[in-house]
């Protein structure tokens, strides 16, 4: 019992965390009910299904709360904007590139290339060398044996789990390539439940093969895995620390030129790292601002954002003390505008890069941003 609650509450709040991983939750319900066979309804209960189940709903306890405090607000942000705007935006940009597909057929493509690319292939020979073994028995056994083998309640319910996997990575439109990847978790599962249902003979054999396909996985994926290797003895070179950095010295900058006020950026994560206010119609960074204007009237009431159209209007009422862009040209364009229409002095040696763009700031003109940029070097 312990050990399914603990499943019940890791399944929870992986949905929690990410809405593919709930197709891993009605393989698991429905199996709590059937498996494993020889427990009676009583026994069940109190030992499957209501462990699985008070575990489910700890994971599960802040989206209940959300949804319990406002539900008409939770699903227009949970639901709304995945099923409307996000969908219209993309649909109105031109073509399908290669990290977003909008019809099924280019779904379907993206699919084929994340399940079947690189390590992938691996694992897929690996399965099929694995099933070609258990089906190795003779005469009219062969049926009988297979399936005394493979259906099994654990093979089972990590199938069922693909299926329901492979159907709803299908669902999501625009789809890009990391909809696809449960299915993966999936098939290492199952590589590994089919391992277990060899004899030992056929284990010994098929061993050398898996040992070598593992070498030739790790291989594959040493770029990857290594790539960060060199940044692990200091941590100030790691990403959490280089954006509070960038943080910082985005406030000493505002400190130093005596500005106070917001900070209007669509990379929302700086300021705020330092403690800087924000303009709330920004503070989803590009999300809800690019999408506004594909946004129905009743949907929208539930969002604090604006429109590109409008961010002006924003402005003259409310000045910003800097802007910080660069990372996104097109969306920026009217912040951009805005700063040099009314004056605001450029800083290009802020020092904020990502992997978006290199940030530039612009401050309000005051007598202190002036007399700061003169004492800086030219």
């Amino acid at each position: 019992p312990i050990a399914i609650g603990a499943s019940g509450l890791l399944l929870a709040v992986a949905a929690t965390m990410k809405a593919s991983a709930i197709g891993f939750i009605p393989a698991a319900a429905l199996a709590a009910f059937l498996l494993p066979a020889r427990l009676s309804i009583t026994s069940r209960l109190r030992r499957v299904v209501f462990p699985l189940a008070l575990g489910g709903v700890i994971g599960a306890l802040p989206v209940f709360l959300y949804l319990a405090a406002d539900p008409e607000l939770f699903l227009a942000h949970a639901v709304g904007f995945h099923t409307g705007p996000h969908v219209a935006y993309w649909a109105a940009q031109t073509g399908e590139g290669s990290d977003v597909a909008m019809s099924f057929a280019a779904r379907a493509q993206l699919a084929y290339l994340v399940w079947t690319q690189g390590a992938n292939a691996v694992l897929i020979f690996g399965l099929v060398l694995m099933a070609l073994l258990l089906a190795e028995v003779e005469g009219r056994q062969t049926i009988r044996r297979l399936g005394r083998k493979l259906l099994t309640g654990p093979v089972l319910l990590v199938l069922a789990t693909t299926v329901t996997i492979f159907i709803m990575s299908f669902v999501p439109t625009p789809s890009f390539p990391q909809y696809f990847a449960p299915v993966i978790v999936c098939l290492v599962l199952l590589l590994t439940l089919l391992y277990s249902r060899l004899d030992s003979a056929q284990q010994v054999r098929i061993r050398p093969v898996l040992v070598a396909a593992c070498v030739v996985l790790l291989i594959l994926n040493l770029p990857r895995l290594t790539q960060h290797l060199g940044k692990l003895p200091n941590p100030e070179s790691w990403t959490p620390m280089q954006v509070h950095r960038h943080g910082i010295a985005l406030a000493e900058r505002l400190a130093e030129a005596r500005l106070e006020g917001k900070v209007a950026t669509l990379a929302p994560v700086y300021p705020l790292e330092a403690e800087l206010p924000v303009y709330p119609e920004l503070a989803t960074g590009q999300f809800a601002y690019r999408t506004a204007e594909y946004t129905d009237a009743d949907l929208l009431r539930h969002y604090t954002t604006t429109y590109p159209t409008e961010i002006e209007a924003l402005f003259r009422d409310d000045p910003p003390a800097a802007f910080l862009v660069g990372f996104e040209p097109v969306l920026e364009a009217p912040m951009v505008r805005f700063a040099r229409e009314n004056g605001y002095l450029r800083v290009e040696d802020l020092g904020i890069t990502d992997r978006y763009g290199k940030g530039t700031l612009y401050l309000r003109d005051t007598p202190g941003v002036r007399e700061e940029a003169g004492r800086r070097p030219k």
